[in-house]
């Protein structure tokens, strides 16, 4: 048998083994492909649901009308909130997030960073605030009956940003109503019977209350201060929106819209997940002409 013919029966029995085979191998490439992207769907419908979604809504929270920045006397009392967790750090749900999305989880991580100093910096002037109250008034913070009412040092930040805003005010402490009430004297909001400010025993005390409360808000320093607490807050505010809609636009990517989250290096949920066969075969092509070079 000559050298041609041999050749003919090579290349016949190669073409006959691709006639009855390729579409078995092909059928068999597009399963796996399939299967890729349904658990790819899943992963990200994973990451979606266990991370961000949650960050999401903390996010929202954030910049929210009672939300932690807005109102910044109360961000020391969120300290245990998912976003200030150490947890989402060792899930492994972040960890690929991470992965998947690496801008996005560095402007969160810079956010977060932020919003940290900014809690600090807020309790650390709050601290301040309340010093200067009682020390003005005379008066204590609330303990059982007499007292300046918590409620009190937080609506004083606000009018002094107010204040220094030029904006109107909505605890002017100027009009601010005493009535006595049994044994104890009250100090309340101009107009609304149930907002108190400081309850205490004496007439003498609790006008000495008002008008410490005057004299703070004159205070040009405390007003400086909050006026800068504000604008860092609103700056916050800002990059937590827009990292919200962020998040969101990513959802909107691959849930609405038929994108399917791509296999990414390095990502332990990925690893796991079958490479397709087409790009295996491309990969260890490559690698192999490589060596050959």
């Amino acid at each position: 048998m000559t050298g041609v013919e041999i050749a003919t029966i090579v290349i016949s029995s190669v073409t006959a083994i691709r006639v009855f085979l390729g579409p078995i191998i092909a059928r068999s490439w597009k399963k796996t492909d399939i299967k890729q992207e349904k658990a790819l769907e899943n992963h990200f419908l994973e990451l979606k649901e266990g991370l961000i979604d949650n960050l999401r809504n903390v996010l929202q929270s954030c910049s929210a009308e009672k939300g932690s920045i807005v109102h910044t006397y109360q961000v020391n009392r969120i300290n245990h909130d998912y976003l200030y967790s150490d947890v989402y750090r060792r899930d492994r749900l972040y960890d690929s997030f991470k992965k998947h999305f690496p801008t996005l989880a560095a402007n969160f991580e810079e956010f977060r960073g932020e919003l940290d100093i900014n809690s600090i910096s807020s309790k650390k002037y709050l601290e301040e605030l309340e010093f200067a109250i009682t020390e003005k008034t005379g008066l204590p913070m609330l303990t059982r009956q007499e007292g300046i009412h918590g409620n009190t040092v937080g609506e004083l930040y606000l009018t002094l940003v107010q204040l220094e805003k030029g904006a109107r005010v909505y605890h002017d402490f100027s009009k601010a109503t005493i009535q006595r009430e049994g044994s104890l004297w009250k100090l309340r909001r101009e107009g609304y019977e149930a907002h108190m400010y400081a309850s205490t025993s004496s007439e003498e005390k609790i006008k000495r209350c008002r008008e410490g409360l005057i004299d703070i808000t004159k205070d040009g320093d405390l007003r400086g201060k909050a006026l800068k607490l504000d604008e860092d807050n609103q700056l916050l505010i800002n990059k937590s929106n827009q990292i919200g809609k962020d998040l969101k636009d990513i959802c909107d990517k691959y849930t609405k819209f038929g994108n399917t989250l791509k296999k990414t290096e390095g990502c332990d949920i990925c690893n796991v997940i079958p490479e397709m066969p087409v790009k295996r075969f491309l990969k260890n092509n490559l690698c192999w002409r490589r060596r050959q070079r």
